[in-house]
C-alpha cells in the first residue's frame, strides 16, 4: 500500500507499527508495536497514576482541561507515543482522593517506570521517522533512522556506522563528557525525573548515558544535597540537546550515502508527498 511520508509518520504516532504494516513491512511493524506499547505498559503498571506527577502542565478548570486529560500532549516525552498516552489519559483518576494520593506518593521502582514510559515516546519518534523514510522508497547503505537510533543509544555510534568514525568519536565524546560532568556535579541525581521532570525531557535524548544513570545513580539516597546540583542538572540537559544535533547529523549523513544514485529522484518524490 502506498502512503505519503506525512501519513506514514502520523499513523505511527497513533498506533506504532501501523504504517509499517501498511507499507508491507510486518516484521518491523511488529517490533515497533511491541517496543513502544510494551515499554509503556510495563512502565505504567509500575507507576499507575503516579505518571501524571511529571506532566508539564496539570489540567485545571479551563476549556482545554478535558482535552488535556484525554490527549495529554504535556506528558513529555511520552506524548509522541500518542495512542498509549490517550489510553492512559482515559484511565486517569487523579481527581479522586485516592488518585491524588497515588499521584504524589513515590512508588517502588518508579525510576524504572519513568524510564520505560519516557523511552517509549523517544522510540515512537524514531519509528515514525522510519516509516517516513520507508514511504519514500529510497535506498541507502545504512538507513538514516538506524543511524539516528544508534546515536541516541550510544552518542556518535551512528556516524561510525556510516563510516565517519573520527567525527562520531569527537561528537560522542563531547556529549558523554558533558553528561558525565553533569552527573559529577549533581552526585548522580541530575536524572531523577520525579524531582527534575522538565529537565529530564532534554536529558532523555542522551539515551545510553541517561538509561544507565537512571538505573544506577538516580535511585541512590542523598547523603547531602549537592552544592552544584543546578549546574549538574543543566549540564546533563545540555548534553541531551547536544545529542539531538548528533542524531540529526547522523540521519543526514546516512541519507546522503546513496550507493545507487537515487537521491535526486527520491528527493522530488519526497517533496511531492
Amino acid at each position: 500500500m502506498k502512503l505519503t511520508t506525512r501519513s506514514a509518520a502520523l499513523c505511527t504516532f497513533l498506533v506504532p507499527g501501523l504504517a509499517h504494516f501498511l507499507l508491507g513491512r510486518p516484521l518491523r511493524g511488529s517490533i515497533a508495536l511491541a517496543s513502544c506499547v510494551g515499554l509503556f505498559v510495563v512502565g505504567y503498571l509500575i507507576l499507575q497514576d503516579r505518571i501524571w506527577f511529571v506532566e508539564m502542565i496539570t489540567p485545571g478548570k479551563t476549556g482545554l482541561s478535558s482535552w488535556l486529560r484525554i490527549v495529554p500532549f504535556t506528558l513529555l516525552p511520552e506524548s509522541p507515543n500518542l495512542g498509549c498516552s490517550i489510553v492512559a489519559g482515559m484511565m486517569r483518576e487523579v481527581d479522586t482522593p485516592d488518585g491524588l494520593r497515588l499521584l504524589r506518593m513515590p512508588r517502588e521502582m518508579e525510576h524504572i517506570g519513568f524510564l520505560l514510559t519516557g523511552s517509549s515516546g523517544i522510540l515512537a519518534c524514531l519509528w515514525a521517522a522510519d516509516a517516513h523514510w520507508l514511504a519514500q522508497e529510497r535506498t541507502t547503505r545504512v538507513q538514516p533512522v538506524w543511524a539516528a537510533g544508534l546515536s541516541w543509544l550510544i552518542p556518535g555510534a551512528g556516524h561510525a556506522a556510516v563510516g565517519q568514525k573520527s567525527k562520531g568519536a569527537v561528537m560522542g565524546a563531547a556529549v558523554c563528557i558533558t553528561f558525565l560532568f553533569g552527573l559529577i556535579f549533581s552526585m548522580g541525581h541530575a536524572v531523577d525525573r520525579a524531582h527534575y521532570a522538565a529537565w529530564w525531557v532534554g536529558e532523555s535524548f542522551c539515551g545510553g548515558p541517561m538509561i544507565l544513570s537512571s538505573l544506577v545513580t538516580a535511585p541512590m539516597k542523598f547523603s547531602e544535597f549537592p552544592a552544584y546540583m543546578d549546574l549538574g542538572v543543566a549540564l546533563c540537559t545540555v548534553a541531551g540537546f547536544m545529542n539531538v544535533i548528533v542524531m540529526v547529523d547522523a540521519y543526514a549523513v546516512a541519507e546522503r550515502d546513496d550507493p545507487e544514485g537515487s537521491g535526486e529522484a527520491a528527493g522530488s518524490m519526497g517533496g511531492s508527498s
